[in-house]
């Protein structure tokens, strides 16, 4: 249904615009029309707007037809940022991984901060400096080791932001969104974002850090699963497992472990795809093995899912909260998905 108002209709049109160039990163004059069922008249006043506010370029063609080069329009990946910061476990210890992308997902800049005295003060201070640098940052998306519910952090591995109110004290320093996100959710669903396969399924992300209960995130239907108090996935509470202050986390246990909760989440999910992430096994294909055994000897009759043993949490961690990110800034493209 189209919308009521001249208004709504423009915005609708505009947004229409919007995808196309996002999608095709460039594109000409005819191409627009064609693709989005406008006009060239309507076409030519729409995006006086859009290059009014540099969302894109226009340049010349670099082939001529014989009459006049065709304009050109390219989406503006600079039009606005995304600023990321993930908490990860560096050597028994945390650190602070801050990094700007453009809206094409091109990593500008990217530091990192180590550090037990790391609090939402210091955060804030390097924030303002990456705002000097690049004031087109629209967007901040936060990775941390626990869970935030009714606006407060709960659950969290690091003592010093637990209790905070991290995403109302950051949107009041600086005035745009911010999202917060369990780290093993978001590195599930930038797995499940860079992921060749298209998984109809669900994907689970299981996290295995070297001195650190476990996590798990579930990405269903392009959609983290958070459950009603965003606790879902926090599998170092399940009743089966162990007492994490006595735990010893040498290879042997950590399997164990690992082979119960994959059972769990194939009973509980069938998922096409388990992404096993800690940085070292001392035998992978043997470990694939007990996986895909203990599946078997549950489930003698299932298709086995896709295992992935994976090294690659941190780069799926900075992936999956850009992806978060571009999907806050885009929202209203997704009524034309």
């Amino acid at each position: 249904m189209q919308p009521g108002t001249p208004n709504q209709l423009k915005n609708s049109n505009i947004n229409r615009l919007r995808k196309i160039i996002y999608q095709k990163k460039q594109v000409t004059k005819p191409a627009l029309a064609e693709q989005s069922g406008l006009s060239i008249m309507t076409v030519n006043n729409l995006m006086r707007e859009l290059l009014s506010n540099e969302e894109v370029t226009e340049t010349k063609s670099s082939v001529s037809t014989g009459g006049r080069r065709a304009s050109v329009f390219e989406f503006n990946a600079m039009h606005r940022l995304i600023l990321t910061l993930c908490l990860l476990e560096k050597n028994k210890t945390f650190a602070f991984l801050f990094s700007v992308h453009d809206l094409n997902g091109n990593i500008l800049v990217q530091e990192e901060l180590a550090g037990d005295h790391f609090d939402k003060v210091v955060a804030k201070k390097q924030i303002e400096q990456f705002l000097v640098s690049y004031p087109a940052i629209g967007c901040l998306v936060i990775g941390l080791p626990g869970v935030e519910h009714n606006g407060v952090v709960q659950v969290m591995d690091f003592s010093l932001m637990k209790g905070e109110r991290l995403k109302s004290y950051f949107e009041d320093a600086f005035h745009f969104e911010v999202i917060l996100e369990n780290d093993v959710n978001a590195v599930a669903y930038g797995y499940s974002q860079s992921a060749e396969t298209n998984y109809s399924n669900a994907v689970v992300g299981l996290y295995y850090p070297e001195t650190f209960p476990p996590g798990a995130g579930v990405v269903l239907n392009d959609r983290i699963v958070k459950g009603r108090n965003g606790v879902a996935g926090e599998i170092a509470h399940l009743p089966s497992d162990p007492d994490w202050t006595t735990f010893s986390f040498t290879e042997t246990a950590t399997i164990g472990n690992l082979l119960n909760n994959i059972q769990t989440y194939m009973s509980l999910y069938d998922p096409d795809c388990f992404v096993i992430y800690r940085n070292y096994w001392s035998d992978d294909q043997q470990l694939k093995i007990l996986v895909e055994g203990r599946i078997k000897m549950e489930f003698p009759f299932v298709e086995l899912p896709e295992i992935i043993l994976s090294k690659d949490f941190d780069q799926d961690y900075v992936f999956g909260l850009f992806s978060l990110g571009i999907k806050q800034l885009n929202m209203e493209l997704e009524h034309f998905n």
